[in-house]
């Protein structure tokens, strides 16, 4: 017996949605026993561990301020190579040193982001 990640109801292994919720099923991991899914208090039992902190909470943030700030030292770091003549660090390093710091903030928002619109359906938020 299966039971909907989302709302809790009976599917059958077969179903690709929800029949109660329209929750789709295919890739989400079926609980064989609904008390497995939710603790008392209707709380995923995944949720509870450190990934759905405050404190990743935190590191997120504190991960897109240190982006930020190394895509504003890497400026500075390429201008100042400029100054000094180092064409080739300010033209090939800096533009890498750049995006990748950009790419890094770029997933600290998206996961940030994941994870709170996750936690708003899970508890009916629109």
């Amino acid at each position: 017996m299966a039971f909907c990640p989302k709302c809790g109801e009976r599917v059958e292994p077969v179903d690709a949605a929800c029949p109660r919720c329209g929750a789709a099923l295919l890739g989400e991991r079926r609980f064989t026993d609904h008390a497995a899914a939710f603790n008392a208090d209707g709380v995923k039992e995944h949720r509870k561990k450190i990934a759905y902190s405050k404190w990743a909470d935190l590191a997120l943030i504190i991960g897109q301020i240190v982006s930020i700030l190394g895509c504003v030292l890497t400026i500075v770091y390429s201008i100042i190579a400029i100054l000094r003549g180092g064409f080739a660090q300010a033209l090939i390093v800096g533009p890498i040193m750049f995006f990748m710091q950009l790419a890094a903030f770029v997933v600290f928002v998206r996961v940030q982001d994941l994870t709170k619109s996750q936690s708003d359906s899970f508890f009916g938020r629109s």
